[in-house]
């Protein structure tokens, strides 16, 4: 058994659903990709998700690494996989995000866990969608094409030019690192998932978000 934020017990009911005290229903074994694809307004194929995410310039990003603090950064929806004690992971949706608490959602259902209990049940294991730059075909993983770098060093310029990126920074090289030191990212010599997703939140594209609790 383990206890929320607002005190009451959580406890596991028949391998498949997480409820509070209350009765309420936490967490079902349901996928949560659909209610994940639907913050994008798309509907995806159930068989080949990504597959189908990349015909609508979106694309699939997992991780078994992730951190809390990497998650509020990325600021974004994304599914998570939780585990308990002798039962089969359990996945839920994280659309809320402070401080002190995250947000859970399965299907209508929302449940606010504090970052301690979320630890007890979440290893790093987390999924989400982000959109990929303009005019990328098939599965993208680092920025290598010419276009796709002068796309990323004009978003780079226009954010030094309104002093959100170390100005300093003379080529698109040292743009990119300063860049991904300001997002708490390792320095790479090419823009991967996680350095453009941090890009899109930065210059306002339209993505889903993590809402305020």
């Amino acid at each position: 058994n383990m206890t929320d934020t607002a005190g009451k017990k959580i406890v596991l009911v028949a391998a498949a659903a997480l409820i509070d005290s209350d009765g309420r229903v936490l967490i079902c074994k349901r996928p949560q990709g659909k209610q994940l694809a639907g913050l994008w307004g798309e509907t995806l194929d159930g068989t080949e998700p990504c597959a189908s995410a990349a015909k609508r310039q979106l694309q699939c990003f997992r991780t078994a690494r992730m951190t809390l603090n990497g998650l509020q950064r990325l600021d974004r929806p994304a599914i998570l996989t939780l585990h308990l004690p002798g039962q089969a992971p359990l996945r839920a949706l994280v659309v809320a995000s402070q401080t002190d608490s995250v947000t859970l959602a399965a299907g209508d259902q929302r449940w606010r866990l504090s970052p301690g209990l979320l630890a007890e049940v979440w290893r790093g294991e987390y999924a989400t969608l982000w959109r990929t730059p303009p005019g990328t075909r098939g599965r993208f993983s680092e920025a290598a094409d010419p276009d796709t770098v002068a796309w990323i060093d004009r978003h780079f310029i226009d954010l030094q030019a309104s002093g959100r990126l170390d100005r300093s920074a003379g080529s698109y090289s040292a743009r990119l690192s300063a860049f991904q030191a300001a997002q708490g990212l390792e320095s790479a010599s090419k823009a991967g998932p996680l350095t453009l997703m941090q890009l899109n939140l930065a210059i306002g594209l339209p993505e889903p978000r993590l809402q305020a609790p």
